[in-house]
């Protein structure tokens, strides 16, 4: 059973300047480590401390043996990686594959001739997420005051005030999730939104998107409004509202959509998502054609 939770934190500290941004979200996200299943707890690896080895080895203290206890250790952790699950995004799997083939052709702009627009095929907008050059950062703004990350930057209270964010929209809401909530953000002035979705193609997310565009609409009509959407990693139920708001608020078609987003940050929303998303944009490409014609009669 899906939850939809709309809150407001209350009033908090004074916030830094604007633009000030945090290094620390700018680093790389570990695709490899970060599943899903954030929630799961990872198991506590050596750092270089070979005394619990000592313990059991009381003879060894010449060099020779602290290289034995070395082999050890890192056959330690080899041992222990072996054992997690290597959880990657549907499109990362994909990309590999695509990488061989020779036909690269992708779906062009709408912004030419929108009359003529057709929406592509479900193959050719995975093609055209599979080779953008976005950036893979905690957070990156994709929209002017528009910012799309992970769980990570989510959990940073530091990383919200340096962007001055007053607005966030979780994805990925939840006791089993990144369950946050306005609580979390009490000390911020920030209104909260979550969505109880999941990264799954069979989840239906279509059901959410005129409310998660409304919302992010409303933020960014907001006097130095800025939002915040994420989910787990930031790459698929998070961008795929994202996206959903271009095209309903900005009048964007999909393959825009995809392209403005993704020059900004890779971005895999799963096939049924996407496929949501593609239903969206025949739908609304549907409407505009409808609303030509009347305009186009009266010339």
């Amino acid at each position: 059973m899906c939850s939809h939770r709309l809150a407001t934190a209350g009033d908090g500290q004074t916030q830094p300047a604007r633009n000030a941004v945090s290094p620390a979200f700018l680093q790389p996200r570990n695709c490899e480590l970060e599943s899903k299943h954030m929630g799961e707890e990872q198991p506590e690896l050596y750092t270089g401390n070979t005394q619990c080895y000592s313990k059991s080895f009381p003879l060894l203290s010449n060099s020779s043996s602290r290289e034995f206890l070395k082999q050890l250790q890192d056959l330690d952790i080899e041992k222990r990686y072996e054992k997690l699950p290597l959880i990657q995004p549907e499109c990362v799997q994909e990309r590999s594959k695509m990488l061989h083939t020779r036909d690269h052709s992708f779906p062009s702009s709408s912004t030419g001739s929108p009359a003529s627009y057709e929406t592509p095929a479900l193959a050719d907008l995975q093609r055209l997420i599979w080779f953008r050059g976005g950036s893979d950062n905690h957070v990156d703004q994709v929209w002017p005051n528009i910012y799309l990350g992970d769980a990570w930057a989510a959990r940073s209270i530091t990383t919200m005030q340096s962007l001055d964010i007053t607005h966030i929209l979780n994805a990925a809401d939840g006791p089993y999730s990144i369950n946050t909530g306005a609580k979390y953000y009490k000390d911020l002035q920030i209104e909260y939104f979550g969505i109880e979705a999941f990264d799954d193609p069979s989840f239906d997310l279509s059901i959410f998107f005129y409310d998660a565009a409304n919302f992010i609409g409303k933020a960014l009509n907001t006097p130095g409004g800025k939002v915040f959407v994420h989910c787990a990693m930031g790459v698929s139920r998070s961008a795929t509202l994202v996206l959903a708001f271009l095209m309903i608020h900005e009048n964007m078609t999909l393959v825009d959509a995809l392209k403005t987003v993704g020059s900004h940050r890779d971005i895999c929303p799963n096939t049924g998502f996407l496929s949501q998303l593609r239903e969206l944009d025949i739908k609304l490409s549907e409407e505009r054609k409808g609303a030509r014609e009347p305009a186009s009669k009266a010339l």
